[in-house]
């Protein structure tokens, strides 16, 4: 009896303790944004040093991230140049940091130096390739160097999916903000992380010396199963092609989400990645190819209520292509985006995707009506008018003399 009442005090302890950590944590960070929004970001350094000491103790490592996050964010207000240090401070986190944290310094590290090359492009691209280069000085980098660096920084961010994956994002809500949609279909912190690499991927790299062979999005390769995707290659001389990175960044979210169980997951990303590769294709290649694979992943996941995701995606689709036909085949397009857009809403009315379904519905066959006039006549002339209407059966016109 003893010993079960020395275990429920050692609980309640801690059970305590916790709480009364937590109240710290949050005291401290709503003073800490108190005295930002003041402007006194000595004060709010001061108080992230009690935070750091607490969180030291306790070894709260999501707490320590959070910290960095502040001070390099006040350092970049008050310091010029504070990039170089950060970047520094990173690196040597980095060399002590364990899985996971060590993956997040590392996604931390290529966000700030793409946002430096971001804010310093023109000047980047000035330097001359092949020039005096310090590889540990990116002041001295060029341009090619930097696509080079984030690359692999990306994917140090990336190692263990398989591990990331099962990491809940609800875990690191201290380094999120994320609406209650969104999370539940970027559930892991590897999705976290393949966002942001995301960012720098499909950035635009028309600048950057490319070789003369080079990886290509195809409307072969984009609409492809997610293994086929997995399998794509580029030349030796493309190996990091960032169009290739999209595809294969997706392809492996596709994946580990399905063999995980989470099919929601699953079909955000293998949705995403289709859209992707039709924004890319869709101006030079035939588009059909776009619909099937709509249509496949419908076809394959009906029974999940976030396929009315892929309806509304579809059904946005048709109504583009009826506004860029002739008028024939514009009410057979027209038609099938109400007929796409009605079956999501009768397959999962309540879901998220269900509603971006009737909100699409709404807005296309609400009725609509115009009267355009000349503003300037004569007098002994008729005066010429145009009616314009949708989703209206009848309209009655009455003229009066003025």
């Amino acid at each position: 009896m003893k010993s079960i009442l020395s275990t429920i005090c050692i609980v309640l302890f801690s059970l305590n303790s916790i709480a009364q950590t937590t109240d710290f944590y949050k005291e401290k960070w709503s003073r800490v944004r108190v005295l930002e929004l003041g402007d006194r970001l000595e004060d709010a350094g001061k108080t992230l040093d009690s935070i750091e000491s607490q969180a030291n103790k306790s070894q709260d490592k999501q707490q320590l991230i959070k910290i960095f996050l502040f001070r390099s964010k006040y350092s970049m207000v008050r310091e010029e140049n504070a990039e170089q240090r950060i970047l520094q401070d990173l690196d040597a986190l980095i060399k002590t940091a364990t899985f996971p944290e060590q993956n997040i310094y590392q996604a931390i590290y290529g966000h700030l130096l793409y946002g430096y090359l971001q804010n310093n492009q023109y000047r980047i691209r000035d330097r001359t390739a092949g020039g005096v280069i310090d590889k540990s000085d990116f002041l001295t980098w060029d341009i090619n160097l930097f696509y080079t660096e984030l690359n692999n920084r990306y994917a140090l961010a990336l190692q263990h999916p398989e591990k990331l994956v099962l990491l809940p994002v609800k875990d690191y809500e201290l380094l999120l903000d994320m609406a209650p949609q969104t999370r539940a279909l970027q559930p892991s912190l590897l999705d976290i992380i393949a966002v942001e690499a995301m960012t720098f991927y499909k950035s635009n790299d028309w600048y950057r010396v490319k070789p003369e062979e080079t990886f290509k999005l195809h409307v072969d390769n984009v609409y492809l199963p997610t293994a086929a995707i997995k399998q794509l290659t580029a030349p030796d001389v493309d190996a990091n092609n960032l169009e290739l990175r999209v595809l294969q960044l997706y392809a492996l979210l596709e994946d580990l989400h399905l063999k995980n169980g989470n099919i929601p997951a699953h079909i955000f990303n293998y949705k995403n990645r289709l859209e992707y590769g039709y924004q890319k294709t869709a101006r030079n290649q035939e588009a059909s190819s776009y619909e099937t694979a709509l249509q496949g992943l419908i076809e394959r996941h009906s029974s999940n209520q976030e396929i009315t995701m892929v309806h509304r995606t579809l059904a946005d689709y048709y109504y583009n292509l009826s506004g860029s036909t002739a008028t024939t085949e514009s009410k057979a397009w027209r038609a099938k985006a109400i007929e796409t857009a009605t079956a999501g809403v009768n397959l999962f009315e309540e879901s998220y995707g269900g509603m971006q379904c009737q909100l699409f519905l709404d807005q296309m066959l609400a009725p609509e009506l115009s009267l355009q006039t000349e503003n300037y006549a004569a007098s002994k002339d008729n005066k010429r008018a145009v009616l314009s209407y949708r989703n209206v059966d009848q309209v009655q016109v009455r003229i009066l003399r003025v």
